[in-house]
C-alpha cells in the first residue's frame, strides 16, 4: 500500500489510545512527559511526540490510558502541560 502524501512509512506503527490496555498487550512501564509553554497551542502535540519517542527508545509497542493535565497561572504566565500513559508491549 502506498503511503499518503508521499510520506515515508518505514517506522513501525505504535498503538496509541486513551482507552485501556488492549487485549493481547500488557503494561510494561509508565511514560511521563511535560511541555512548558506560554500557550497551550501545540503543547499536547509536543507531549505526544515525546511519548512516541520514549516508546521507541524503550522498544515498546505503544501506550494506553493516555491522560493530559496542565498547571500554571491563569494570568498569561507560562503553563506546564503534562502527559502520562502506560507503556505497553504485546504478550
Amino acid at each position: 500500500m502506498m503511503p499518503l502524501f508521499g510520506k515515508n512509512d518505514d517506522k513501525p506503527k505504535l498503538i496509541e489510545t486513551v482507552g485501556p490496555v488492549p487485549e493481547g498487550y500488557h503494561s510494561e512501564s509508565i511514560l511521563i512527559s511535560e511541555e512548558i509553554t506560554a500557550s497551550g497551542i501545540g503543547a499536547q502535540l509536543k507531549v505526544l511526540k515525546d511519548l512516541q519517542s520514549k516508546c521507541r527508545e524503550r522498544n515498546l509497542d505503544g501506550y494506553a490510558n493516555l491522560k493530559f493535565t496542565a498547571a500554571g497561572a491563569e494570568t498569561g504566565a507560562k503553563i506546564t502541560v503534562f502527559g502520562y500513559a502506560d507503556g505497553i508491549k504485546q504478550n
